[in-house]
């Protein structure tokens, strides 16, 4: 199954790579996103995330470490809302769209509550990979 990963998180900025995570949106059906409060404010993150609900993906939520929030039934999202501020990712070349983040579009999506885990990033991602294969 052909996939797209951002592995390290906080990717550069770059055409090509905009580019890149563009068409790794556009051509995948699963979107598997790992969240945490940093995630809610990073330019990247916000970037691609945009791509994601423009591009009605179906989401995989991944709450892990760093996520601050409760499980609130269908609420969960709302603390990404909450803690979102513009101001945080305002350097980014796209901070312009990040006015309206649509964090209710992950109200659909029942998270994966990985906190509690304490395995590193890539067996985090293993998991959630072999979760949507089988």
């Amino acid at each position: 199954m052909p996939y797209w990963l951002d592995i390290e998180g906080g990717m550069g900025y770059g055409e090509e790579l905009v580019q890149e995570m563009r068409e790794g949106v556009k051509n995948c059906k699963i979107v598997i996103i790992m969240i945490s409060d940093n995630f809610c404010n990073s330019g990247n993150c916000l970037f691609e995330y945009i791509n994601i609900v423009q591009n009605h993906k179906y989401v995989i939520p991944l709450l892990v470490p760093g996520w601050q929030g409760q499980l609130d039934g269908t609420d969960w999202w709302r603390h990404a809302q909450e803690i979102f501020k513009p101001e945080l990712s305002a350097k980014h070349p796209k901070a312009a769209s990040f006015t309206n983040i649509p964090w209710d579009y992950l109200a659909e999506f029942k998270p994966i509550d990985l906190r509690g885990e304490t395995l590193q990033v890539s067996a985090l991602q293993h998991i959630a990979i072999a979760r949507c294969t089988h």
